[in-house]
Formats: structure tokens, sequence, C-alpha cells
């Protein structure tokens, strides 16, 4: 049986909401239109929603830039933090996409640290996306204000005095909160120039709308206040309708003569009770030091709900492709051809679905899947394919029009330390890659592909990916160019959640035209993969390993399937009978340097196809003036993660 598409995905497409539309279920509207109205344009806030098939929301999320809830000094290109809230989704998939699509817009606006408070149920989504705790931390204010006090005194600090400071401490706060930064390795270039102004300004805001409070703690002796800490209502980072009843932390500092004698612990408690005494339930700070954590945990603070995404992790996260869908074009020609076939083959007992699958089939795709399915009406199918102009003739196409190009080469080796160099060389490839797959016989992959789709999972006795219990597997095609692999599994019978990643735009235009996958993304395979950590049932990555940081990518590939899953790969396979590939600087592996690949990254070998020749490529003779064709030989492993 070849596979339905989309069965149990719930969203069709993720789309730019209106505020007022998305937010107008909540009881505190209002407030929440007020905070959007205020905030739209100057925080960039936008929220997207996941909308399925026939129209129904099925998630939303809100980001922006982080508006608080400290005064941000330094330069945007030392820290510039965006958030998101609001986030809501029918299953986990929905969560993790639209999560995807805010970081998305959050790196438009050059964001290189992402904070935001999540449910606890929630936070496995962002864990597998490479979200972590990070540099922040939560105190629970499970006391009274009584017990707060009285632990407090007993923590008092001799000669040391903590006292409730006004407005006559703002410029001692502007001070020690840039000594802060300098302290921890901001220099002063990178400090914004109005830090003195954008300080006092937050304080005043702060001290009107969010019962701001700074706290000293005084030499007796001197007089001097020798520390300071400053905190208010948590704000700016979502409306506070939504948020819990928390506060917030920032510019704790002690001069550097009276530290280690308690003093920061001593004011922290003593705004522990101060929130207390306004109802709050939580604190919650982002710490700048290590020497600061441990102050705060011995406070009691923790990490609990706050997630952060750093520069790196914000970098890599793959971004779903604009579109999963094949276009208008594309599917008013899938329509009538499919018209087309209904009429002349109106006994044939596969469905509409199955059938529109096999009309976008190459030749020798469709032939391993005549071979393993009698029903297929082979002859009609490409009679219709011929008819319509998409068929491609095994004997007369790109490929073999350009034989004499294409054996002149060009170095693949050079090409692949330059990802945008390798994606655009792709991007021009893309609308020949039916003739080129076709016209070098690409014949024994798909063939692989087919018989590893009838046979059990490792991890699941018993259920294959053609089976009908696939509807709940997942399948991550790496470097999917066109989408052929992927493709492929679904004409096997494979009906669960299809993921194509490429670092080829154009290669996804043409995937997206298969209409096979549930998710499409632009990565680069060396760097990140699609999919969030243990979600995968299986990855497969064909023709393409010879152009990837191998290593590296095993190491992806580990960490993206779930325990015992498997992995379908493929590596150039050097025979000892030619190089067919040296004059584009590419060579094979040996047999046993594949396996120790595998092994070394987590791998265990369940079985090996040796092919003599996978598919031909041209090669230029010693003298260059002529080429001829040599059989490029390939292991095609199946192996499960150890």
């Amino acid at each position: 049986m070849i596979a339905d598409k989309h069965r149990n995905i719930n969203f069709s497409r993720i789309e730019l909401a209106r505020n007022t539309d998305v937010f107008s279920r909540f009881q505190d509207f209002g407030i929440i239109h007020e905070f959007i109205s205020n905030l739209h344009q100057k925080l960039a806030m936008k929220t997207f929603t996941a909308v399925d098939s026939s129209g129904k929301q099925t998630g939303t999320i809100t980001c922006q830039i982080w508006n608080g809830p400290l005064p941000l000094i330094v330069d945007e290109s030392v820290l510039h933090i965006g958030t998101f809230w609001a986030l809501t989704g029918v299953n986990d998939h929905i969560q993790q996409t639209l999560v995807r699509k805010a970081v998305e817009h959050l790196k438009t606006l050059k964001i290189n640290k992402i904070v935001a408070n999540v449910e606890m149920g929630q936070k496995k989504n962002l864990e597998k996306l490479g979200f972590t705790h990070g540099n922040a931390l939560i105190c629970l204010l499970d006391s009274s204000e009584q017990e707060y006090r009285k632990s407090s005194l007993i923590r008092e600090v001799p000669g040391i005095s903590i006292e409730t400071l006004g407005e006559e401490a703002d410029d001692l706060v502007v001070s020690n909160w840039v000594k802060m930064w300098k302290e921890n390795g901001v220099t002063k270039e990178f400090i914004q120039q109005n830090y003195e102004k954008q300080t006092l300004d937050f304080i005043k805001d702060a001290r009107l709308r969010l019962n701001y409070q700074t706290f000293g703690a005084v030499d007796v002796a001197s007089g001097q206040t020798i520390g300071t800490v400053s905190c208010q209502l948590l704000s700016g980072t979502m409306p506070q309708c939504l948020a819990p009843k928390s506060g917030s932390v920032w510019a704790v500092y002690v001069e550097p003569l009276y530290r280690k004698r308690g003093i920061a612990f001593r004011l922290i408690q003593e705004l522990k009770v101060y929130f207390k005494s306004l109802g709050m339930d939580r604190i919650s700070l982002i710490y700048a030091s290590e020497a600061g954590r441990r102050v705060y945990e011995r406070c009691g603070f923790t990490q609990i709900d706050m997630m952060i995404l750093d520069k790196p992790e914000i970098e890599n996260l793959a971004i779903p492709y604009s579109s999963y869908q094949p276009s208008i074009e594309v599917l008013t020609r899938n329509s009538k051809m499919l018209a087309e076939l209904r009429e002349i083959e109106p006994d044939c007992p596969l469905r509409d679905s199955e059938l529109q699958l096999l009309l976008t089939t190459v030749p020798y795709q469709l032939n391993s899947i005549k071979n393993v399915n009698p029903a297929i009406p082979y002859d009609s199918i490409r009679k219709i394919q011929q008819n319509n102009g998409v068929l491609v003739d095994e004997n007369d196409n790109w490929f073999t029009q350009n034989l004499s190009k294409l054996g002149r080469g060009f170095d693949l080796n050079t090409l692949s330390q330059n990802s945008e160099r390798m994606a655009s060389k792709f991007n021009r490839l893309a609308s020949h890659w039916e003739d080129f797959v076709t016209g070098c016989g690409y014949s024994p992959v798909f063939e692989w592909l087919c018989s590893l789709s009838y046979t059990p999972l490792s991890h699941l006795p018993g259920i294959t990916v053609s089976s009908p219990s696939s509807d709940t597997l997942c399948v991550v095609d790496i470097c999917s160019g066109i989408g052929l692999p992927g493709h492929t599994l679904r004409l096997t019978g494979f009906c669960g959640h299809l993921i194509g990643c490429d670092i080829s735009p154009g290669m996804l235009d043409k995937a997206a035209q298969r209409a096979c996958f549930d998710e499409l993304y632009v990565t680069d395979a060396n760097v990140s993969l699609c999919v969030a950590s243990e979600s995968a049932d299986v990855i497969v990555c064909s023709g393409a390993m010879e152009l990837l940081d191998i290593p590296k990518v095993l190491s992806l590939c580990y960490q993206a399937l779930k325990p015992k899953a498997e992995l379908w790969v493929s590596f150039q396979w050097d025979n000892g009978l030619d190089k067919p590939t040296s004059h584009q600087n590419v060579n094979g592996l040996l047999e046993n340097t594949a396996i120790d690949l595998l092994k070394n990254n987590g791998f265990k070998v369940l079985s090996v196809l040796k092919c003599d020749s996978a598919f031909v490529t041209p090669k230029p003779s010693v003298d260059e003036e002529s080429f001829r064709l040599v059989d490029v030989p390939y292991l095609f492993y199946q192996a499960c993660k150890e």
C-alpha cells in the first residue's frame, strides 16, 4: 500500500496572525491588547499560528524583543535578548515547529540570546531544540513574610546595616551596574554612551509602575554604601496577566573589599522579604558570574521554568522552509494527470493519493516500486507522464546530453568547505536533478530503500516503515535533495511523519512539488539537523556523506535518533578497482573505515549492501580530451543506535 499524506500532523501551514484574533479568548484580553498595542512596533512583536487543513487553529506563539526586566546598557553585539510567550499547541511537534518559527523571526532582529518562561510540560520540547536553563534562576517564595524576616535577622553581617534606599541612591545604582558589566569582561567600547540616562529612565519608570526598590549595604563605621541590589515586579517579557506573580532582580553588586562576608546573601534575603510583602510567589534573575550563581543558590534560587537559547544554538537551529506544499501550477498539472490516468485505468484499485505519488516518480524509482506492488499501472503512468512532458527519458536527458561538460568535473572537496557555494551549486542543479539521477542510473539506491522499508525496525519489533502501524514513526531524510528518498518511502507505504532537510532551497522547491513531506528545512547537515534530540525513528542519508564532515554528521544523527533507532546511510566505496571521482577530488572509503566511523559514533551495523555500481559518472581520460563512463561503487548500511 502506498501511503496517504498528512495523517495526524494537525497543521498544514504556519502563518502570521493578527494578535487581536489570537488573544480575544483570554479573560484579561484588555490588558493583553494594551500590552501588544504599545509594544508591537517598538519590539517587533509577531504572533504565529498553526492552522490545520480545515482552517482550525492548532497552536500559537508570540515573539518579540525582550523589554526588561533590567536596563540593557551594553551594545547589542554583546547582548540582544528576544523572548516568546503564549506558546500553545495540540501536540509536541506543533509546539516545536512554532518555536522554530519564532526563532526564525528573532534571528532577523539579530537576537543573540532568547529567554522564555514556559510551563513545566513544555520544557522537554524546548530542551529537544537546544534550550537549557543557562544562566537563569528562579526562587519560589513559599514562606510567609514573617518567616523570611525572621530568617534574615539570623543572617546579619557584623558592622553592616541593610537599608531601604530611595532616589538618592539612583546614581550609585548606575555606577554599580556599569562596574558589574566591566568586571564580567565587557569593555568600555561595548557599553552604550547613554548608559546613565538609560538606567535612570528605567529606574524612574519601574518606580512608578513596578514597585521598584533599591536595598543597600552600609558600612556602619564609615557610613559608606558598599553594596546595592535593585528589584521590581517582573515586566516586559509578557502581559502581566499571563505571567506568574514574579519579581525580578538586577544590579547585585558589592565592593571588592567587602566580598565573601555574606553581604550579597543578606541583600537577597531582604528583597525576598520585600517581594513577599507585595504578594509575589517567585523571583527570577539572570546571573552574570559563577560567583553570583553560588550566592543565589545559597539563597534558594534553582533552575525551574525559565529556558534560554544562546547564540550558537540560535544560529544552528534549523528553520522551517517557506512551503511544504506544491505550487498551484504543479497541483493543477498533477490533477490533470490524475484525471487522465483514471480515464484510461478506471478499474485501478489504488486511491487517488497513491496515484498522485506515482505520477511524480522518476523512471528507476517507479521501476523499484513496480517490483513490489503489481497493482501499479506502470505503462499507463509512463504514458501520462510523457503526454504531460514530465517523463525523463532514460537514454536522452540533460545528463546524457552534457556528459562531456560533466566529465570535466569540479573540485567537490573544495566546494564542500563553503556552505554558501555548495548551496548555490545545487540550486543551479535542482532543475536538472530528475534527469541527473535518471541518466546516471540511480536504480540501486531506490531498490535498497525499498528493501529496508519492508525490514522490521530494530527498536520496534514487528513494525516496518511500510506497515500501516508506521503512522506513529518519524523519518528524517537529511541532504534530501529533491526529495527522492523520502518520496520512495511514501511509495512503499510509509504513513508516518516525514521530514526533509537540505542546504539548497532550490532542491527543496523541487522536494515540495512531490507533495510527500510534512516538513522541509533549509539547514547545513554539518552544523545542525532539523529535528529535536531523540525524536527520529529512522534517519536516511543517501549519496551525500562524501560531501560532509562524516564524524560530525554521524554524531548529530546519533543525538537525533531515539534509543535503538536506525540510520540508513551510504558511503562511496573504495573497492580497489577504480577511483571514479578522483577528478573531483573525492574518494571512497574502505569498508573497515566506514564500519569504524559508524562504531566510533555509537552505531551498530545491522546490514550492509556492497554495490559495485550505484550509478555511473563521466570521468576524463588521461589527456582530458575525452571521457568514459565509470561505475561509482557504494556501501549501503543499515545501522542502529547503541
